[in-house]
């Protein structure tokens, strides 16, 4: 009959231990990595910036400008319950107020 051998306990306990904090230490460094760090040595000043100040043009009364806005970041948004939207009272164009 071959005897089982059996782990100690202390040794047990340390892997259990070295193993929490491996996985701690791969959460932390994945958060960093998904989501940046908030320290104050990581953020960059913003860019300068040539400004001048707006003027009416002479002669003309108004003027009008095309253009695009596009988001820097993209995120998802959910819903902590369930639902559905069933009214949009708003059309693409619309002016809204906050």
């Amino acid at each position: 009959m071959k005897k089982q051998r059996t782990t100690p306990r202390r040794v047990r306990a340390a892997a259990a231990w070295a193993a929490t904090a491996l996985a701690a230490l791969v959460l932390a460094a994945f958060q960093t990595i998904a989501f940046g760090s908030d320290a104050p040595a990581d953020r960059v000043p913003p860019p300068a910036i040539a400004t001048a100040p707006v003027s009416a043009a002479a002669g003309s009364q108004s003027a009008s400008f095309d253009g695009v806005v596009e988001a820097v970041r993209q995120t998802q948004v959910a819903a902590q319950v369930p639902g559905a939207v069933v009214a949009l009272n708003v059309r693409a164009g619309d002016r809204v107020q906050a």
